[in-house]
């Protein structure tokens, strides 16, 4: 993986953890990727046993919440020269930090008195500009901000891939789809990084007559898109759909719902349905009439019809 964000120099400052003091490093990020690992310069004194590196959201450049992203190493095998080693610690998954934005590299040992590992950083410049040095007396219940202290660090990762679309409406499974007097159905669907509307494509499927792209599509908000798809719908039939966003060529593709449209309970005179007193939108019982489809004319004391 890359080399995304990192503060490193001569050093002339030392950090020491314990079982209750913990130390971090706030920072900065350049761009959007996925975090896989960071390198701390650290030794260690005594047994320090496991030490756990995690990324925290930040607060007031101050670690807040849960963490988003853990990993461990065993201190035990670190070196004892004071001069430190670049230890890599490796997440257990990684996490897409968002660009422009503050983070806080925690790390944190549960030794017995007298063991621990030590961080090696500056107090004086150059000193790193995107964040500053942590400390916590408590084991990270609370925290706080070392001012003129930076530790080195180097943060790795990959580059985050454009997002995927995200279906909106008709939900997941949905039943009862009810067909307006045009035979249309509304689809939705978000995209949190707001493409231009001719990267999307609607993918629908049609059990009788298999995947069709829909391209009529439209904006509602940043983020938002929807379609009206331009497509008879018949009754009490599953249909299926997904969006598509191509960008130079490679396809991002949401996730595949799909949908059941009402039954057939059409609306009688004097109101609700002609089977079991339903709406007339599909919330009565179910039945088995067969519609047809006819064009009739008269005249001379003719009818012709002819089925459509």
């Amino acid at each position: 993986m890359a080399l995304q964000e990192s503060y490193s120099g001569t050093a002339n400052y030392t950090v020491s953890t314990s079982s209750t003091s913990w130390y971090g490093q706030s920072f900065t990020t350049l761009s959007s990727y996925s975090a896989t690992s960071v390198k701390l310069l650290m030794y260690k004194f005594g047994t320090p046993g496991i030490v756990t590196v995690s990324i925290y959201a930040s607060s007031a450049g101050k670690p807040t919440g849960n963490s988003l992203a853990t990993g461990t190493t065993d201190g035990d095998t670190l070196t004892t020269n004071s001069a430190g080693e670049w230890r890599e610690i490796t997440f257990s998954a990684p996490y897409s930090l968002s660009n422009a934005t503050m983070y806080c590299i925690v790390v944190s040992t549960t030794p017995s008195g007298g063991n621990g590992v030590a961080i090696k950083g500056r107090n004086s410049a150059p000193l790193y500009s995107g964040g500053t040095g942590l400390w916590s007396n408590d084991a990270g219940s609370s925290w706080s901000i070392l001012s003129g202290v930076d530790l080195f660090f180097e943060m790795y990762g990959g580059v985050s891939g454009p997002s995927t679309p995200t279906l909106d409406s008709p939900t997941e499974d949905a039943t009862g789809i009810y067909l307006n007097k045009d035979w249309l159905l509304q689809m939705m669907w978000d995209d949190a990084d707001a493409e231009d509307i001719s990267l999307y494509t609607v993918w629908f499927y049609d059990p009788n007559v298999g995947w069709m792209e829909q391209t009529d599509r439209s904006r509602y908000s940043i983020v938002g898109y929807f379609m009206w798809l331009g497509y008879t719908l018949e009754y009490d039939t599953t249909y299926s759909w997904f969006v598509r966003k191509t960008i130079d060529e490679v396809d991002y593709d949401s996730d595949t719902w799909s949908f059941t449209t009402t039954v057939f309970d059409p609306p009688v005179p004097g109101g609700g349905g002609l089977f079991g007193g339903g709406a007339g939108d599909g919330s009565g019982p179910p039945n088995t009439m067969k519609t047809y489809k006819r064009l009739v004319a008269a005249a001379n004391n003719k009818i012709w019809y002819e089925d459509v």
